[in-house]
């Protein structure tokens, strides 16, 4: 029966990945083609009337209110199976990130000596915070899972809120920019994920929470960093520094999908043990059926008619020995 219901858990997990997958898929096309088609660049905002970035922006909505209704709707014990933390998949992903991370800090200690001016506290805060995000990555790259890998997260986090500040006060872009708007989601879904991971990391994980980070991480800095980057090099957004987070956001994208997929599988030691403990009706049924009880050992020496074979009955032996005793 617990069987039965982790695999029913584990049912509804899918669908709601598989659900999450398909409408990442819908926005990153409804945002490229509304870039290339409905964007003006000259004002930063698309042409009036144009329906497909309604339809983009309806969609997104739904799909966080529907993430967090399947969320809500899961089991609150199921299982989440995260896959193997040592595959490849997952030293690529961090080798990623924190490669792009070690850039973003070189090209601010670049920056500092080829021009020539004192650091002010947000650059070096920039600087301190992607030298620690690259550290992360290089500790979970090696599987060094400690209290400080999990301190260390909080450099990512702090990153993402560096982006959020940087863009919210950016005097040069509209406050409600579809672009502008768009980031800030993707800063503050990466927020609450890498919160979620350090968590995991210390072993307080809450599931549900883990699960919805997940998911609107995947769905909202897709639908950000992808579009984005490809409408830079196309010529339709211009901002150099916005797309440098673009591409920052891009390789914690694959990070975070990775993790995403591997909610799809189930660890080989899971499944062992999962098989260990399923009991085997057919060999317990085999077992019993050659089980002799002392009562049946006993029962099978006695003949139908009642009396007991030869070779079992003592009757004579007590016999004697009561006459023993009578003569002494």
């Amino acid at each position: 029966m617990e069987i039965a219901n982790e695999k029913k858990a584990l049912r509804g997990l899918r669908i709601l990945l598989i659900g999450t997958g398909a409408a990442t898929a819908a926005g990153i096309a409804l945002r490229i083609i509304s870039l290339l088609l409905f964007y003006d660049r000259n004002i930063g905002y698309y042409s009036a009337g144009a329906v497909l970035p309604t339809v983009m922006n309806i969609l997104l909505v739904c799909a966080v209110v529907l993430i967090l209704a399947g969320v809500l709707l899961l089991a609150k014990n199921s299982d989440i199976p995260k896959g193997d933390d040592k595959g490849i998949a997952v030293k690529i992903s961090s080798t990623l990130c924190a490669l792009a991370f070690a850039a973003l800090a070189l090209m601010t200690l670049y920056s500092f000596v080829s021009l020539f001016y004192a650091p002010s506290w947000k650059s070096l805060l920039f600087l301190a915070a992607s030298l620690l995000s690259a550290a992360y990555f290089v500790m979970n790259f090696l599987k060094k899972g400690s209290d400080v890998q999990s301190l260390l997260s909080i450099a990512v986090i702090i990153f993402a809120v560096y982006v959020l500040a940087i863009s919210y006060f950016d005097v040069y872009t509209q406050m409600n920019s579809p672009n502008k708007l768009i980031l800030h989601m993707a800063c503050l879904s990466s927020m609450i994920f890498f919160l979620s991971e350090a968590r995991c990391l210390i072993g307080t994980q809450k599931k549900k929470t883990y699960i919805f980070s997940l998911c609107v991480s995947v769905l909202l800095l897709g639908t950000s960093s992808v579009p984005s980057i490809i409408a830079f090099h196309l010529g339709i957004l211009e901002n150099y520094e916005y797309v440098l987070f673009d591409y920052a956001f891009l390789f914690l994208w694959i990070y975070i999908l990775v993790r995403f997929v591997f909610c799809f599988i189930k660890p080989k030691n899971e499944s062992a043990s999962e098989i260990s403990d399923t009991p085997n009706t057919e060999l317990d049924s085999a077992e019993a059926a050659d089980y002799e009880s002392p009562e049946d050992t006993v029962s099978e020496n006695i003949a139908s008619d009642g009396s007991v074979p030869s070779g079992t009955d003592n009757s004579d032996d007590v016999t004697k020995g009561n006459d023993r005793i009578n003569n002494e």
